[in-house]
């Protein structure tokens, strides 16, 4: 939940050319379960667990008495045969504290496609297995992950734009407006229209 450990969601890569820093604040897990059989129920699991658990846990029955987990039974093909799971990790509920102030769970693009290296963090578990112990069962699981990330820190280098020039598409010796005499536009809906000079000196006047 902490750390992307290779596997980067979608347009993360497009947002780390951008910024120099990400953060997962939370996680949204969803799992869509259909039993294909007839003859054994499958029990679902969601979980949070630190990540060195997670990798040594084969049975998603023993994280059930977990606090937080979120678990199912499901039907057999003649029944109720399919089910949904959802969760939302939220980190700083997982960690017990505040993610924002710290610099220690930032992710720079080298470190997000690296393996975790933190396995006491905590981690998000998923699984699925045969409601009897040892049964052979068969099963169609579709889950989805929705990342709720914090970038930070714009990468200004990487988007190649020079300080001094704001607009990427202007000219190297464009003249700025300031440096130009501005000249208004006549208004189409004026006239000049000539009448009589006076005695003193010849002029033109305008009417609408």
């Amino acid at each position: 939940m902490c750390e992307f450990g290779t596997s980067l969601p979608r347009y993360a890569s497009e947002l780390y050319q951008i910024y120099r820093h990400a953060r997962i604040m939370a996680l949204d897990v969803k799992m869509d379960v259909v039993n294909t059989s007839s003859s054994e129920p499958l029990l679902s699991a969601i979980g949070v667990l630190p990540l060195v658990n997670c990798n040594a846990i084969t049975n998603p029955q023993t994280i059930i008495s977990v606090p937080g987990t979120v678990y199912k039974q499901i039907g057999l093909s003649t029944g109720l045969s399919k089910s949904t799971l959802r969760k939302r990790c939220i980190t700083e509920k997982e960690l017990g504290e505040l993610t924002i102030g710290s610099q220690t769970y930032l992710q720079t693009y080298s470190e997000a496609l690296s393996a975790a290296v933190w396995t006491e963090l905590p981690a998000v578990y998923i699984g699925t297995i045969a409601a009897k112990n040892g049964a052979t069962w068969t099963g169609i699981i579709d889950y989805s992950i929705t990342y709720h990330l914090r970038f930070s820190e714009y990468n200004i280098p990487s988007l190649g734009l020079d300080f001094g020039k704001m607009d990427p598409n202007e000219p190297e010796e464009a003249e700025s407006m300031d440096a130009k005499e501005w000249i208004k536009p006549p208004d189409p809906r004026v006239k000049p229209m000539k009448r009589h000079p006076p005695l003193s000196g010849a002029s033109s006047a305008y009417y609408r």
